[in-house]
């Protein structure tokens, strides 16, 4: 049995990802990655809903998906600190 298009896997490597929470609002989303052994580099995502930013190693820039809006009930963006 085929596979849909939109859920194959690339023929030039790896298409996986994982569900997150975020550390400063609580959001949750998903990540699309895609990777290929010995030629993923660090890619930055970030929380759609407050722009905290994380990394991860993959081939390209990660896709993201809100699963579900934050939970701490403010409405500012995160900020980077130099502490």
């Amino acid at each position: 049995m085929m596979s849909p298009p939109e859920l194959a896997k690339p023929a030039d490597g790896e298409h996986t990802g994982f569900e997150k929470s975020c550390n400063y609002c609580g959001a949750r989303f998903h990540v699309d990655l895609l990777r290929l052994h010995g030629h993923n580099t660090p890619q930055e995502f970030c929380c759609p809903e407050c722009g905290r930013c994380y990394e991860v190693r993959a081939r390209a820039a990660p896709g993201v998906r809100l699963l579900a809006r934050r939970t701490d009930g403010k409405k500012d963006r995160y900020q980077e600190t130099m502490f």
